[in-house]
């Protein structure tokens, strides 16, 4: 069970981390009854990959919780448990959960690739002076947790302003231009991936 790690990022805020290298019959082992509705696989297509990884976001939640039940999602695609605050991600091989009993939560992960650059204008505003593989995948990563935490906002990239910082920070503020406040976005880089999370007291 490749639990990778389960992190207390303050008393009432768990981030953890799963990399992915179960087969499915693994998980199927680990949950015997199915751990969300089975017309989300009809309805979502989930096989291959993107079903381990859903798999894999239910083990989290249960690790982190002690709880086993289904993990729902609004219209938005906001998942919501019957108590508290959750947000998943995953990419290629990993997934991740952040969850809260108390506070709003959300999280996002990339893959480390270079393609990042060729999409940069996409997401990237004219007041945002960020080159590099490094600095714009935190951005991105930003964008996609601040986009998540304001999910009611409908928020598009040029609506969310990542402020200057440096990598070896760890963290950054992401302006919600609509609202006119600023979300604290802790991030984390290792040699696959770059994690991003964010909450408020």
């Amino acid at each position: 069970m490749p639990l990778l790690s389960i992190h207390s990022v303050t008393e009432n805020v768990t981030v953890a981390l799963w990399r992915v290298t179960e087969t499915l019959e693994d998980f199927q082992a680990l949950f015997p009854r199915f751990p969300f509705a089975e017309e989300e696989v009809e309805t979502h297509h989930l096989c291959g990959a993107r079903l381990l990884e859903r798999y894999a976001v239910h083990a989290l939640f249960r690790a982190v919780t002690n709880r086993e039940e289904t993990i729902a999602h609004l219209p938005s695609g906001k998942p919501v448990v019957s108590k508290g605050h959750i947000s998943v991600t995953h990419t290629k091989g990993y997934a991740a959960v952040i969850y809260s009993p108390s506070l709003e939560v959300a999280i996002d992960i990339e893959h480390i690739s270079d393609r990042i650059n060729r999409v940069a204008d996409r997401f990237l505003r004219e007041d945002e002076r960020l080159s590099g593989t490094l600095p714009r995948l935190v951005a991105w990563c930003a964008k996609e947790t601040a986009f998540k935490y304001y999910s009611s906002d409908n928020l598009l990239f040029s609506d969310m302003r990542v402020d200057s910082f440096k990598l070896m920070d760890g963290c950054c503020q992401v302006e919600n231009l609509e609202r006119g406040c600023s979300l604290p976005v802790r991030f984390h880089i290792t040699e696959d991936f770059v994690l991003a999370y964010g909450y408020q007291r």
